[in-house]
Parts: C-alpha cells; structure tokens; sequence
C-alpha cells in the first residue's frame, strides 16, 4: 500500500470499504496475523478466519455504516516505519426498523508498506461520563 494513501487518510479509507459492505476488501486490509478488538464483541479476533467472521456479522446488520468524525483523526509516525491512525467514528444500523447509533473511538496501528497494512484494530464504544 505504500504511496497510496497517507496514516492521516487510512481510517477514510477503512470507513469507505465498510461502508460499500465489502467484508472482503475490509478483511484484506488486516494482515494474517493481525488483532482486532472488536466494538461489538468481548472478545479479542486474531486473524483472518475470527476478524472475517467479525465483520460478516457486523455488515449483516440492515443499514449498517460508519461515519467518521474526521476532525478528530490524527496520527502518529513511529521510528520502526509503523504509524499509529486514531480518532472517533460512529456506527450505525436498523434494529427492529430504528436507527441505532453507536459513538466509538479507533486505534489503528498501520504498516502502510505492506499490502495488507493493519497489524491491529482496537475499536470501543465511547463511554458514558460520569455525572
């Protein structure tokens, strides 16, 4: 992936490829050993086959989306070539014909001289602030 987009344009980037619900182009960018930590899951996928089967069910979701709040992206360079992506997005999808909306914040860690650039994904609901 190298030259094709910078670490400030990878989460666009991720964002476009679910938002067309193809679990495969998302899937591609994770490398085969990559770690994912799921918004919608308690449990870690590692891999293919488990960060796979986690966004099939995600995009099998009626209306599902991300939007990205781009004014929060940032990123980070780091002196081994990795870069470090992160910001907020918000998913999105019908459950029982409502929208339901769920504010998130991102983490990506990012090689972006490998074809499949994303070594790990932590993704996590945006808590609530205390009263």
């Amino acid at each position: 992936m190298t030259g094709a987009i910078t670490a400030e344009e990878f989460p666009a980037h991720w964002v476009n490829l679910v938002n067309a619900g193809d679990a495969a182009a998302v899937l591609a960018l994770y490398d085969e050993g990559a770690s994912l930590l799921p918004t919608f899951s308690p449990v870690p996928a590692v891999g293919h086959e488990e960060i796979g089967a986690y966004f099939a069910k995600l995009l099998s979701h009626e209306g599902v989306g991300v939007r990205l709040d781009e004014d929060s992206v940032g990123a980070a360079q780091t002196s081994d070539g990795l870069a470090v992506a992160y910001g907020t997005y918000a998913f999105f999808y019908r459950l029982d014909g409502e929208l339901q909306t769920f504010p998130a914040r991102f983490t990506f860690v990012i090689d972006l001289s490998r074809s499949a650039p994303l070594l790990h994904h932590h993704s996590s609901l945006v808590p609530t602030p205390p009263a």
